[in-house]
């Protein structure tokens, strides 16, 4: 059992290195490709391996100055600020860490004022930036109400309908009257 020790603590410093130099090689890349969540997976995995590696730690600073960045734009300053306190710790001496810091700050005392001054700014605001800014509002759905008159003038009927107007077909001697709901 004590001769096994040896060998398997001398070969866990090449694969060590190796399962670093990997993550750094995979949070490289996808920091090129501005995926920024999965460079920081990336980044955090190597310095599990290796707390010291200079290489994931200035990568997983940078990808979180990215990240506070892009959520200082988006007006989540909360986040913005949890972003740059994860680089601070790996890079505590950055002068773009503490520009942003401060210009984020400024931020959100300013959206304060303006929210504290503008009620329902706050609530048009802080509803808008709930939403996912991919999604798009909904219209309601279309509803039309036709007026149908036959013919002979004696048949009357309202149908209630969820597709456009275009979509319905009449017959040649209907007269139609579409009225909105």
């Amino acid at each position: 059992m004590l001769a096994t020790i040896p060998v398997l603590s001398g070969c866990a410093g090449p694969i060590a290195a190796f399962i670093v130099a990997t993550r750094n090689h995979q949070g490289d890349l996808s920091f090129d490709h501005q995926n920024f969540t999965d460079a920081a997976l990336a980044y955090r995995l190597a310095l599990r391996v290796s707390p010291d590696d200079a290489h994931a730690r200035a990568g997983l600073a940078a990808v979180q100055l990215q990240i506070a960045a892009e959520d200082y734009t988006r007006s989540k300053f909360d986040d913005a600020l949890a972003a740059l306190a994860v680089a601070a710790k790996y890079d505590p001496d950055s002068v773009r860490l503490a520009e942003l810091r401060t210009e984020i700050e400024q931020a959100r005392v300013k959206r304060q004022i303006v929210l504290s001054n503008y009620p329902t700014y706050s609530e048009t605001v802080l509803s808008a930036s709930a939403a996912p800014a991919t999604s798009k509002p909904k219209a309601p759905p279309l509803t039309s109400k036709l007026l149908i008159v036959g013919a002979s003038g004696a048949t009357v009927s309202i149908i209630t309908s969820s597709v456009p107007e275009a979509a319905l077909t009449l017959p040649a001697r209907s007269v139609a009257v579409a009225v909105s709901a």
